[in-house]
């Protein structure tokens, strides 16, 4: 039986053509496994969307079954909202399709965090068609379902480049090993509440190489403190600079609540320039915002000052959607001050009201389609849209200079081959 493990991907996969998710869960020695109804096997957890889950098989079906049927469960393994569409596949040895589920639709959270189905495919038919040296191979598909309480952001984040530079991504890795660790931290925060002062300080141990090598600004303003003398922080949120704290050190964020803390988690990466984090904590931004007439003038001035040109997309093709409401509301006359913010607004409706021609080059594209290319070639993702241009431009003549090389690399090659047979040819026949 021949199954897919890897995935090429051939060019960069747009934004929205990561939204689906498929998962092989092998389930070895099928035969020695219990047949008695309610018995279950389950999977070691997997990450897809933000989540951790994992997928419980009942090899004599779970105490609803029919008879001489196999159950299966697909169950959320941490904290959180998401609702999702998944189906199951089953197939025998040589690929061909011997069972697909309907596509479920489900909300998993704290209180419901299981989906069953309970008659999968019949256990006969399994013994019969599906095992491959013995192992029955069960393939779940994932799609999320995005609505406001949903824990998946549409939008593009970067990759934390402090995972990439440990041994491994595990919760206990080099340098995420070392969070909050006040025994070997040479700097300590006394971080207070800037919204409630009956709120007692926390303290935040860090060390200053690795701050140094992950936000020099906010190293730099270390200068002068110590473990013993805590340098105040007194215009972030406690909670708020842990997590920063937490991706600065490459640790798990999926406990973050991104609904909530998202604008200020975005507000705290610009003061202490953490560039990957406050691209992340943009999309999500935008991802759970809801625009109205009222509110996306505020927005777009808002992404003007904070340079998040994700936000400001959102916001200009909103005003530029919503015309009629947007142009006659009152917090629209601010943005006609703003003479950049006004002529990208123009741009953008001359686009969409020239829809015979397809904009060329970079001004077709959005900036998740930016930003997403420039990480694929380890380019860095932040600052405004015209600094991601400029970006991919530059990236563009790089990729095309190295290909120029690679030609005249082969040429020469080629013209030596040649040469050297000549020579042999010569040598022989003298």
């Amino acid at each position: 039986m021949s199954l897919v493990s890897k995935v090429i991907q051939v060019g960069v996969p747009p934004p929205s053509f990561s939204e689906h998710r498929s998962i092989l869960v092998h389930f070895h020695d099928f035969k020695e496994l219990s047949s008695k109804k309610g018995s279950y096997e389950q999977s070691s957890s997997f990450k897809l969307f933000n989540h951790k889950w994992d997928v419980v098989l009942y090899p004599g079906g779970d105490s609803d079954a029919s008879d001489d049927m196999v159950s299966i469960g697909l169950g959320l393994y941490s904290k959180g909202n998401i609702e999702v569409k998944y189906w199951f596949i089953v197939r025998d040895a040589s690929g061909e399709l011997i069972e697909k589920t309907i596509r479920h639709k489900a909300t998993f959270d704290t209180e419901k965090n299981w989906s069953y189905n309970v008659d999968l495919v019949s256990r006969s038919t399994v013994l019969e068609k599906a095992l491959y040296s013995g192992t029955l191979t069960i393939e779940l598909q994932m799609i999320p379902v995005f609505d406001s309480k949903s824990k998946y952001c549409k939008h593009f984040i970067p990759a934390n480049c402090a995972i990439r530079q440990v041994i491994s991504d595990k919760p206990d890795s080099i340098i995420s090993s070392l969070l909050f660790d006040e025994e070997s931290a040479d700097i300590c925060f006394d971080v207070s509440s800037s919204s409630d002062d009956t709120k007692p300080s926390v303290k935040v141990y860090a060390h200053k190489a690795i701050l140094k090598a992950r936000t020099p600004d906010l190293a730099r303003l270390c200068t002068g403190y110590d473990v013993s003398n805590s340098m105040p922080i007194s215009d972030v949120e406690p909670d708020i600079f842990r997590e920063v704290m937490r991706f600065i050190y490459g640790s798990c964020m999926d406990s973050t609540d991104w609904k909530e803390d998202a604008k200020a988690i975005l507000e705290a990466t610009n003061k202490y320039d953490v560039a990957n984090l406050k691209v992340t904590a943009e999309a999500w931004y935008v991802t759970y915002l809801e625009f109205t007439a009222e509110n996306v003038a505020d927005q777009l001035l808002y992404a003007d000052a904070m340079s998040c040109p994700l936000l400001k997309e959102a916001a200009v093709n909103f005003m530029v959607d919503n015309g009629v409401d947007v142009f006659s509301s009152d917090s629209f006359k601010t943005v006609l001050e703003a003479r950049g913010i006004t002529l990208q607004i123009l741009q953008t409706m001359a686009k969409k009201l020239d829809s015979s021609s397809v904009a060329a080059g970079t001004d077709s594209m959005s900036i998740n389609d930016l930003r997403s290319r420039l990480s694929a070639y380890r380019f860095a993702v932040d600052g405004d849209r015209e600094i991601l241009v400029r970006r991919f431009v530059d990236l563009v003549k790089s990729i095309d200079e190295a290909e120029e090389e690679q030609d005249q690399s082969t040429t020469t090659d080629d013209q030596n081959n040649d040469a050297e047979a000549d020579d042999d040819g010569d040598d022989r026949s003298n």
